[in-house]
């Protein structure tokens, strides 16, 4: 979360460097070239997937499990996105973590350690029911009640968030 004081930091930055000469729309160009050739690089974990590898367009999506937003895109946008472009092969979308706390970086090892035939449905399932296991008092035991419906055993889901 941004508070004023940052905001109102930034935008002075932000017109201290145009008064210096910089622009500051030069910079966002740059970093937006720069990111968009990074952001296609395969990174150290195996991507996880939806639609051909050889789509032309390759759509990739940074998100933490605890994040509302990107549980509103799984919930509405997804959906439509999928049925049009991924399962007709214009379109391959990568889903990459973005975790932004623990209980989002757990909810990520559990739908990697799901297996790969199971790891979309499980990464749906978090999504949807992150209001139960998200703000839970005892996340890991509401995490542990949603990952039994994925086959894991008391025993198997402390060996993965291990």
């Amino acid at each position: 979360m941004i508070t004023r004081r940052a905001f109102t930091a930034a935008l002075s930055l932000t017109g201290l460097t145009a008064l210096a000469g910089f622009s500051p729309l030069r910079l966002i160009a740059d970093a937006i070239a720069q990111g968009a050739a990074d952001v296609a690089k395969p990174q150290s974990l195996p991507d996880m997937a939806l639609g051909p590898a050889n789509a032309s367009v390759t759509i990739t999506e940074y998100a933490s499990m605890t994040c509302p937003h990107c549980a509103a895109f799984h919930e509405a946008t997804l959906p439509t996105i999928k049925e049009k472009y991924l399962d007709t092969g214009k379109a391959r979308l990568v889903l990459r973590e973005f975790p932004f706390d623990p209980r989002a970086a757990a909810a990520f090892m559990l739908a990697r350690c799901a297996g790969d035939d199971k790891r979309e449905a499980m990464v749906s399932t978090l999504f949807k029911q992150q209001n139960v296991w998200a703000g839970a008092e005892d996340a890991q035991a509401a995490l542990l009640q949603l990952s039994k419906l994925a086959g894991f055993t008391q025993e198997s889901f402390e060996a993965c968030l291990t």
